[in-house]
This record gives C-alpha cells, sequence and structure tokens, in this order.
C-alpha cells in the first residue's frame, strides 16, 4: 500500500526493459501521472498495460500545476511524475513541483530507474575519485554562453558529464576542438537503444567523427584535465572562482585549487568563504 505522496518516477532512456518493476507498481497504483510529454508516455503506459490516468506536466505549466498536486496528496492521493526518459528533475521538468511540496512539508518520494549519467560514466573508463564528478545537463544553446561554459572545465581535474541534442553537436564538438584540444572525450549516442555506440577520441578529434557521431540523443563525458601549471595565487583564486561559481562548496573548489596550483588550502578555503559571503 503506497502512503500519499508525490513520487518522482525514472523511466527508461531507451530501451523500455529498464523500466522497473517498482515504477510499474506505482505508475499501476497513482491517481494519477503527470508526464512531460502525455503522447510520449501513453506509448510507455501501453506497453505495460497501465491504464492511470495522464495530465501533463512541463516547463509553461508547472507552476500552476503545483496546487492541483498537494490537494490529490493532502486527500490522501497517490501522484507519479515522470519525464520524457529518464528522472524527474535532472535536466527536465520537476524541481518547481518538489520545491513547493517541500516547502509544505508533503512527501516526495523517489523511484530510481535508467539515468544517461550513470550509464555514460559506467562506460566511459574515468577514475572520479578524488574529484568527483561534475554533472552539467544541457549545454547552453547560444554559441558564446555555451564556450563560456567549457572555457570552466579547461583546468577542472574531475570529470565533467553534459548532454547535448543532435542539431547542435557539429557546432559544440568544434568549441570542443578548439578550447580543449586533446583532452580525453568519451562520447556515448543513442544510450540502451538499438543503435547504441560509445565513442573514445580526444576533444581535437570529436569534429572528425562528422555527421555519425551526430545522430540521436548524446551524453558527452569530459575527462579530467591535465593541465600543468606553475604555482600562482592569482591563477589559483581565478580557480576558484571558476570552481565556485559551476556549484562546488567551499571545501571542495580549495582542495582542488590548491591541488593544481601549489598555494596552501587555507589560504584559498578562507577567500571561497569569502566569496560565499
Amino acid at each position: 500500500m503506497l502512503k500519499p505522496a508525490l513520487y518522482l518516477v525514472a523511466t527508461p532512456i531507451g530501451n523500455l526493459g529498464d523500466l522497473s518493476p517498482r515504477a510499474a507498481e506505482v505508475l499501476s497504483a497513482a491517481e494519477r501521472v503527470y508526464a512531460e510529454d502525455t503522447r510520449h508516455t501513453q506509448k510507455l503506459l501501453n506497453h505495460f498495460d497501465i491504464h492511470t490516468e495522464l495530465r501533463s506536466l512541463h516547463q509553461h505549466n508547472e507552476a500552476s500545476r503545483a496546487a492541483e498536486i498537494k490537494q490529490s496528496i493532502l486527500n490522501g492521493g497517490v501522484i507519479a511524475l515522470v519525464t520524457d526518459a529518464g528522472t524527474p528533475g535532472i535536466s527536465d521538468p520537476g524541481s518547481t513541483i518538489v520545491n513547493a511540496l517541500l516547502a509544505a512539508e508533503m512527501a516526495v518520494s523517489p523511484i530510481p530507474g535508467a539515468s544517461s549519467l550513470s550509464a555514460a560514466l559506467s562506460v566511459s573508463g574515468f577514475d572520479h575519485g578524488e574529484f568527483g564528478t561534475l554533472w552539467v545537463g544541457f549545454l547552453p544553446q547560444k554559441r558564446k554562453a555555451r564556450r563560456d561554459t567549457l572555457a570552466k572545465f579547461e583546468r577542472f581535474p574531475g570529470v565533467v558529464v553534459f548532454l547535448e541534442s543532435p542539431h547542435r553537436i557539429e557546432a559544440c564538438a568544434d568549441d570542443l576542438s578548439e578550447l580543449l584540444g586533446d583532452r580525453e572525450l568519451v562520447i556515448c549516442r543513442e544510450l540502451t537503444k538499438k543503435y547504441e555506440t560509445v565513442y573514445r577520441t580526444t576533444c581535437s578529434a570529436f569534429p572528425s567523427l562528422g555527421k555519425e557521431a551526430a545522430r540521436g540523443e548524446l551524453t558527452l563525458v569530459l575527462g579530467p584535465s591535465t593541465v600543468q601549471v606553475e604555482s600562482d595565487e592569482s591563477d589559483a583564486l581565478e580557480a576558484l572562482d571558476k570552481l565556485l561559481n559551476a556549484g562546488f562548496s567551499a571545501k571542495d573548489a580549495s582542495k582542488a585549487a590548491s591541488l593544481l596550483f601549489d598555494v596552501p588550502k587555507k589560504i584559498l578555503y578562507t577567500a571561497a568563504i569569502a566569496k560565499k559571503g
């Protein structure tokens, strides 16, 4: 018996066989399923012979759906939220609804499943233990914003994972080649689908793959930076800024900048705390 709550149900990123039995159970038991694209989700429900009512929830109506979902849960309802692929709120609609429910001290429960992030990391072969992994989601659509984002990763010592759509991948490949050169790169195309392909290459070689690598949805895994720099406090502070802006904690950002530039961590941590106010 499911408790009244909003259940964030991860759906397959390609292969329908990746829907977990628990996810199917929640979708069947729910009073309603809210979906990013009801036509897309209807095919999933039909495949598993699930007949739950579907309603739309996307970036344009997410805020207005919050009151509706709150009331359903207050009335004892079980509500499920899905996106077209993967997990709600991870580069997809969902965070607005989750924040509204948490602010109201209402139950939100995750139902994990297939993930392009974990799938791509598992086949990349990169060691991401010491500095971890930075999940960027989709890169900015505008060229300048995209290049500014990629430039931040030049000295980042960890692994970076991001998504890109097929119609922008050639421009993205040119930017990666120009800005990050021989940095290792793993390109995951059509993960879990019929034409799944994984390319192990470098940023500079990416454009030469051409249209073959630009078909379907792409998850890109950027290997750790190997840039060697001399010790310089001003460069360390600049790197610290970039890491903080990318979402790293003061502790992790100061540790990374300290190792890269051989500047005492204490100095950088103090600067990081000051920058965070």
